[in-house]
């Protein structure tokens, strides 16, 4: 894997707090490794989100905002042409 990756799944979390584990997961155990996963979270999901101990995972906490503003505030972020978005 180069430094860039070549995909970035953007996970912007606003009161999905039930669903953060399965929707990271689901990602981590894809075959494709080439990506980063950004997950922008309110003080919601900081404790699920912080369990988590993988290198290709990105926190950014953000302030409590609808998951629109979140998605476009970690759009900044992306490394990369290709994005997907997990939300």
């Amino acid at each position: 894997m180069s430094d860039v990756p070549v995909v970035s799944v953007v996970n912007p979390l606003f009161k999905k707090d039930p669903y953060i584990a399965q929707a990271l997961n689901s990602v981590l155990v894809q075959t494709f490794q080439d990506f980063e996963v950004i997950v922008g979270f309110t003080n919601d999901g900081v404790t699920v989100v912080r369990g988590f101990d993988d290198s290709l995972i990105r926190r950014v906490q953000q302030a409590n905002r609808r998951v629109s503003a979140l998605r476009a505030e970690l759009a900044v972020l992306l490394k990369r042409r290709i994005k997907i978005l997990l939300d």
